[in-house]
């Protein structure tokens, strides 16, 4: 059955009275199809949503086929100015203003999508807390009660990406969650089942035009099953715990949380102002909000939980550097990284400049802080494990080289060198052949970089002026 779609025009008479003038057939379309159009018309009124709403766009042809050029100028417009949206709330983010569920909220888009979606942007990437705490946590109060390590959205998504559920619920016991945190996951999932789940094309600017990118079935049905499959883990293994505490703030403040943080990162944070809970996020912002608006302390990320597995003897050393390397690779970013899983990096490379000891050396972000003794203990401990290792000479000097490059300081790089070469003569686990090499190779590297001894900033690009001496090599 076909509906058929009519237009009206009225004209007033000069009597003052209103007559129809004419009708006008405009179109025939399926009832269904003209259903849809009736419902779409009156969706957002119907189902106010903040971010979301359900927006129409008309291409009208031309006689001569192709699209009406002022709509496709406008359909320009409205996507470049989506586009901008997109980059000014990562920009935000990037900053540290920003939670992830505050920038998932901006984006339209549930926090364990975004989480993923950030893991896939090198420049912006995954703010982990700048100073993660590396003891344990303590799952036994003062009073003797039994504390709970709850998991925020962004922890959640980083257990799920890494496998590691069971290895945190061995070592700490049954973890809670939020039950909003639960409720975004199951709001996350009905997505699915409508228009979202229907989609085959989204859109996109490429070269200042707008173009359809395909949204291949596999990826949707990818995406819907790891939902699914974190969802069923939460329930089987978790607590999942109302936020009582919300109850003692007013309507209006909780409702700028929500708005601010977030729903479920806001109830993660307030739990974890009673006295048997303690918060796990890997999320930068949550930690700072935790810290000075509701003065929780201490407060874990995954790295730290992580480290204090391998510290108790829960997990090998290779699969913690497994674990942290797949963190490097999705630009979690800053991680405790040590001479150790460089060397894990190195070995897994090939011993070349390529990943993952590439991207773990950009990621270290200056482990050797200038001044003392102590800023050059991670590069004396680098030495000592690279000179261990049998490797061929020219493959060990350009490693050594493009790490001095990484963690040389921004500033004063002259002392630094001469007192890493200082200390490399006098250690007394280095072989002399290796220390007569290592101070060769710190002299190479002040004859390549002589600018470098008296500039207050490094470029980036000698991170890549390696590449071309191993080519030479």
């Amino acid at each position: 059955m076909r509906s058929l779609v009519v237009e009206m025009r009225q004209f007033e008479s000069r009597d003052g009275q209103m007559i129809i003038g004419g009708v006008k057939a405009t179109d025939i379309v399926s009832k269904y199809v003209y259903a849809f159009r009736e419902s779409a018309s009156s969706f957002n009124l119907r189902f106010p949503r903040e971010g979301k709403e359900f927006q129409r766009f008309h291409l009208r042809t031309m006689e001569s086929g192709g699209v009406n050029p002022d709509d496709l100028t406008n359909l320009t417009t409205i996507a470049s100015k989506r586009a901008e949206g997109v980059s000014r709330a990562l920009e935000v983010y990037k900053q540290g203003h920003m939670t992830i569920e505050g920038l998932s909220r901006l984006l339209g888009q549930n926090t364990i999508s975004v989480c993923s979606f950030l893991t896939q942007l090198p420049d912006v990437g995954i703010r982990c807390p700048s100073k993660a705490t590396r003891h344990s946590p303590e799952l036994v109060s003062n009073g003797g009660k039994p504390r709970t390590l709850i998991f925020d959205p962004v922890a959640l998504a980083t257990i799920h990406s890494l496998h590691i559920g069971d290895l945190l619920t061995n070592r700490y016991g049954k973890c809670g969650v939020a039950q909003s945190t639960v409720d975004m996951i199951e709001e996350a999932l009905l997505e699915y089942t409508g228009i979202q789940g229907r989609a085959s094309h989204a859109l996109t600017i490429i070269d200042d035009a707008p173009a359809m990118y395909e949204i291949p079935a596999e990826e949707k049905n990818k995406n819907k099953k790891n939902l699914e499959d974190l969802l069923r883990w939460v329930r089987t293994n978790c607590a999942i715990m109302p936020c009582y505490p919300a109850l003692q703030i007013d309507y209006a403040t909780k409702q700028r949380y929500n708005t601010l943080i977030g729903p479920a990162s806001a109830d993660s944070i307030l739990l974890a102002t009673e006295p048997e809970v303690i918060l796990c996020s890997d999320d930068q912002a949550i930690h700072v909000l935790a810290q000075h608006e509701f003065k929780i302390c201490p407060a874990f990320s995954i790295p730290a939980l992580l480290f204090d597995c391998l510290h108790a003897g829960a997990i090998t050393r290779d699969r913690y550097d497994d674990l942290m390397l797949r963190l490097v690779a999705w630009n979690y970013y800053p991680l405790p990284i040590d001479a150790e899983l460089l060397i894990a990096a190195a070995e897994k490379a090939s011993w070349d400049l390529k990943t993952p000891f590439t991207d773990v050396i950009k990621a270290t972000h200056k482990i050797c802080w200038p001044g003392g003794l102590q800023g050059l203990k991670p590069a004396l401990a680098f030495i000592e494990l690279l000179w261990e290792r049998p490797v061929g000479d020219v493959c060990r000097d350009v490693l050594f080289l493009y790490f001095l490059t990484a963690v040389t300081p921004q500033t004063n790089a002259g002392t630094f060198v001469r007192g890493l070469a200082y200390m490399v003569s006098i250690h007394p686990d280095l072989p002399p052949d290796a220390k007569v090499k290592v101070v060769q190779d710190i002299e190479t590297w002040s004859l390549i970089f002589p600018k470098r001894q008296e500039e207050k900033t490094i470029e980036e690009e000698c991170l890549d002026g390696f590449s071309r001496i191993e080519e030479q090599n």
